[in-house]
């Protein structure tokens, strides 16, 4: 399964963008909703702040009392830091939770709409991560007109995030919001129907279809797909302590082998990539990398049995490339 994650700056548009994807039949995990849900009587939040603050954050018809917590929280340095301590793995565990009923229902990809999803280190967690922009002058004319915030109200809260500039450099996929509702519209139809397709898209602009590789080496192969083509770690496996698997950026999957695993047991990753002739020199310079005797160019001999076909990137590239598979 494929998970994307949704983010942007104060005012740029994701919930439009959440909203309209849903229109679109993607299966959206709103992390405000499942953190309201578990803060409802008999929520896993609700029990927590009961149990901590007592019946003072209570109201008589027995929800929560959101103004009493505040009132005892951002006075309070260390009750802050329980309540983050307390709820961030609640909520994780239950979109987790959410994420496998996706799965069990057949869905191939995921989108997570997590207004903080970088500053509360959720990219780790995703295999992309959709950013939704504007220009820092629209962002802030926009919070303005919507909050009925003064200049100086409205500068406190963008400053307040992280950097709309600096959320862009995380993105592998990013939506300007700053043209009309149909032009956005378009871009996300557009990335949409590309995500069952293209898994990511990072510096060589690489795309696969479906990768799940044994390696003899793991600590080598995790370094040479992150060099190369700057495919990072998603999550990780250990068995007794020892990294098995990892998932990289973009579904590439590998896995330590087995004792009893044979070399020859080869298998075949085809990747696009956007600058064909400077991955290949970037490949060709690790120690067992080489050129496969009597067949083109793009093709390369990985350790252990690997074969790597690369594909220049071109317009509709992702159409006519059909069968990129792992055997």
């Amino acid at each position: 399964m494929k998970i994307i994650g949704l983010t942007g700056g104060i005012a740029c548009g994701k919930s439009t963008v959440s909203k309209r994807l849903r229109i679109i039949g993607a299966y959206v995990i709103d992390a405000d909703q499942v953190t309201a849900k578990l803060m409802e009587p008999g929520g896993a939040i609700f029990d927590a702040y009961r149990e901590h603050f007592g019946d003072e954050v209570i109201l008589p018809d027995g929800t929560l009392d959101r103004k009493a917590l505040g009132a005892r929280i951002f006075g309070d340095p260390q009750e802050l830091r329980w309540v983050n301590d307390t709820t961030h793995p609640l909520i994780r565990a239950q979109i987790r939770r959410e994420i496998d009923m996706a799965e069990a229902r057949g869905r191939n990809v995921v989108v997570l709409d997590i207004p903080l999803l970088l500053e509360s280190g959720w990219q780790a967690f995703v295999d992309e991560v959709w950013v939704v922009y504007i220009t820092p002058e629209e962002q802030l004319r926009r919070l303005m007109a919507r909050n009925g915030f003064t200049r100086e109200e409205a500068l406190e809260r963008i400053q307040a995030q992280m950097p709309l500039k600096e959320k862009m450099r995380y993105a592998d996929v990013l939506i300007n919001n700053g043209g009309t509702r149909d032009e956005l519209y378009h871009q996300i139809k557009h990335f949409w129907k590309m995500s069952g397709r293209r898994l990511f898209s990072m510096a060589e602009q690489a795309y696969l279809e479906h990768a799940a590789v044994t390696v003899r080496d793991l600590d080598w192969s995790i370094a040479f797909f992150r060099d190369v083509f700057g495919m990072e770690i998603t999550r990780r496996k250990e068995v007794d302590g020892v990294v098995r698997q990892v998932w990289l950026r973009g579904g590439l999957q590998l896995v330590a082998a087995p004792e009893n695993w044979e070399s020859g047991q080869a298998h075949h990753l085809g990747l696009v990539v956007k600058d064909f002739d400077s991955v290949r020199t970037k490949a060709l310079t690790y120690e067992g990398v080489t050129p496969i005797e009597g067949k083109p160019k793009k093709w390369l001999h990985l350790p252990d049995g690997l074969v790597l076909e690369l594909f220049q990137e071109q317009a509709g590239a992702i159409d006519q490339i059909l069968s990129i598979t792992v055997k």
